[in-house]
């Protein structure tokens, strides 16, 4: 195309708007023209007035900062190709502000007078027709020379423009190779452009690629230091690939420095037999309990191994997980809900006998030494032993509770010791902890203890002396910490003389023996327990309590209570029930506790309604014992022995004559 024609048609163009034919001018470039027109552009302005600078450049920048740094190693290249030819090479955003131009400073200073600069914008709208607005409307490569641009002062140069697209094909920007001599033109320019173009394209993709490398590798650090397990992975040469700071622990390796690449027979003492057995095995393993050996010794752990495969099914590698032995153990406490609720603040009662069960406890509670508790059925030696658990040192540990009369005598030792994986048939794989084992570092609770069958009894004894446990099926010696708290409602005295229970175990577990009392002997706290029963009885069923009337815990107070304080507790749960939200009253009491029968204190004992079973005997001569007591304590004064008996004083003065404590004119 003659330079002359094209110079003749923009001369029509732009002063009298004839519109040249495609065989004088390229179709894209007669559009820009007329884009150009409608946009009001000055044909004759001599430089590009759109431009940032400052603070607002600055901010483009640092919006295009990935693309800048991609760009910059590529455009010095083919800045070095052209060097020769008086080039200058730019790098536009997606909205054409320039942001970098490099070049000789000669052809530097030409083009920027009109403001071929960093922070100028040359869309259409601002520099008429040129390479950078033009591929920016086309959104393709485009190369202008000469007089198809719309501006005179661009008409000496000629300048090839090509897009920059990001991985998800979005344009972000333009690289635009640039002469200010319209002699330099030559079709293998664009091609150039269009070539590092796409080079900044790939690089712009690494650099996704590598990001997303990164971040995919800090989620994964993340998520395997997350786990509570220690977790590495080697490849077919033993070598490490993979490593979480609990396997580094576990290893005794240290996390100031890497390990990858090293093989574990470098790392661990050669003394880990077990586990270079199950890294070298065919077969996968799960929850496999060995030992192993770092340099800060020895500790036992369940392995889990997984084999990583090719797609040819040949081994690429192994996953190991790591458990140690005494986490699980803190876990599977956790998660079974082996801890006590019940403080010494949930023992309710202020009588004698009752105080100084409570302060033997509580002095106990504090050492480690070996508690008995006595008592009959439903007295509280559960709470107890939960109080005296949770007032010592050892109450962060757990409370393991077994009912030795309640488990099936071929089951006790399974369940007291554990068992080892194959142990027997049906045996859980990988073994199971024992009640022992759960315990470690807290209390076990040996309840009806006399219940035991005699030959395990020999068992108990060994590990109360020797602080240890070996599984049933087992080989491994497992050292334990745990305190013991034993119960029985039995003579135990008697079964060691009918052989029954071993004298050797007896006196093992008698180190501090407390009694607890029935109800009978500390009558006077039925009134209190009455009034804590209810409120708590109430509150869960949601009912408002309401006072409780005085014959209401008179009859309670009168009755013997062979269940204790477990058949108390039952029996004011009927009454909240019966009594339907409304006031508790003696006629929702059992026939058993209003009309007592042989067995059961009477009501209010007198000559015409007596019983003369050696057990009413008894407690009637202890509340008459009682009751002398405190009259002689409080001189006579009824208000007090009624107010610590808690009785009302119309009940105390019945009773007064009915015992011929003092003469009826008294009353």
């Amino acid at each position: 195309m003659e330079i002359a024609l094209l110079e003749k048609a923009w001369q029509n163009f732009v002063e009298d708007k004839i519109i040249p034919p495609d065989e004088i001018i390229r179709p894209i470039i007669r559009e820009s023209w007329i884009r150009c027109s409608d946009f009001g552009v000055s044909p004759r302005q001599r430089k590009v007035s759109a431009k940032i600078s400052g603070t607002a450049f600055k901010q483009v920048c640092d919006e295009n900062r990935t693309l800048i740094t991609i760009a910059l190693p590529y455009m010095h290249t083919l800045l070095q190709v052209v060097k020769e030819s008086e080039f200058v090479i730019s790098l536009a955003n997606a909205d054409g502000t320039i942001l970098k131009v490099l070049g000789n400073e000669e052809t530097l200073e030409r083009l920027g007078s009109g403001n071929f600069v960093a922070g100028a914008n040359w869309q259409e709208k601002n520099a008429g027709t040129n390479g950078i607005g033009t591929a920016l409307f086309l959104k393709a490569p485009v190369q202008i020379f000469s007089f198809e641009h719309y501006c005179r002062w661009s008409q000496a140069g000629i300048c090839s423009s090509a897009p920059i697209k990001d991985w998800q094909y979005n344009i972000i920007g333009f690289l635009t190779l640039t002469s200010s001599d319209s002699k330099k033109v030559n079709s293998h320019t664009l091609g150039m452009v269009v070539a590092a173009a796409y080079a900044i394209e790939n690089g712009l993709i690494m650099m996704k690629s590598a990001e997303e490398c990164r971040t995919a590798n800090e989620y994964k650090d993340a998520i395997m230091d997350s786990i509570s397990q220690g977790i590495l992975t080697i490849d077919h040469a033993g070598r490490i690939t993979q490593i979480n700071s609990i396997a580094q622990d576990a290893l005794g390796l240290e996390k100031t420095r890497s390990w990858i690449g090293l093989t574990l027979s470098k790392i661990l003492p050669e003394d880990n037999a077990q586990l270079y057995n199950i890294i070298h095995s065919p077969k996968r393993v799960t929850d496999k309990e060995i030992n192993i050996n770092t340099s800060n010794g020895s500790k036992k752990y369940n392995v889990t191994t997984r084999i990583i495969n090719s797609n040819d099914v040949n081994s690429e590698g192994l996953i190991l997980v790591i458990d140690e032995i005494a986490r699980a153990r803190k876990l599977a406490q956790r998660v079974s809900g082996l801890y006590a609720a019940m403080t010494f603040d949930n023992l309710i009662g202020d009588s004698k006998e009752f105080l100084n069960v409570v302060e033997v406890a509580k002095n106990v509670a504090g050492t480690n030494s070996i508690v008995l508790l006595t008592g009959e059925t439903g007295t509280g030696k559960d709470i107890l032993a939960q109080a005296i658990h949770n007032d010592s040192s050892r109450a962060k540990g757990p409370f393991v509770p077994v009912n030795c009369g309640a488990i099936p005598k071929d089951l006790i030792a399974s369940e007291l010791f554990g068992y080892s994986e194959g142990a027997f048939t049906g045996a859980r794989k990988g073994g199971n902890l024992g009640k022992f084992e759960l315990a470690d570092r807290g209390t076990l609770f040996l309840d009806e203890i006399g219940d035991m069958p005699l030959d395990l009894q020999a068992n108990l004894l060994r590990v109360l002396e020797e602080k240890r446990i070996m599984r049933i099926g087992g080989s491994e010696i497992i050292p334990i910490d745990v305190r013991i708290i034993a119960a029985t409602n039995k003579n135990l005295l008697d079964d060691v003389k009918n052989g029954s229970f071993r004298q050797d175990l007896y006196y093992r577990l008698n180190v501090v023996s407390i009694r607890m009392p029935s109800l009978r002997e500390r009558a006077g706290d039925i009134s209190k327990l009455t009034h804590f029963f209810y409120e708590k009885l109430s509150r869960q069923l949601s009912i408002e309590p309401l006072p409780i009337p005085d014959d209401f815990v008179e009859i309670l107070s009168s009755y013997s209570f062979p269940g204790n304080i477990r058949e108390l507790q039952n029996e004011i749960e009927r009454c909240v029930i019966f009594a339907k939200g409304g006031k508790v009253k003696t006629e929702h009491l059992s026939d058993e506790i209003r009309q007592p029968r042989g067995g059961l204190t009477p009501q209010i004992p007198d000559d015409s309604d007596s019983d003369n079973s050696p057990e009413t005997n008894i407690i009637t001569n202890f509340e008459k014992q009682k009751i002398v007591e405190l009259m002689i304590k409080y001189n006579n004064n009824i208000t007090k022995v009624a107010k610590e008996l808690h009785f009302a004083r119309s009940t105390l003065y019945r009773k007064l004559n009915a015992y011929g404590i003092l003469p009826p004119s008294v009353s």
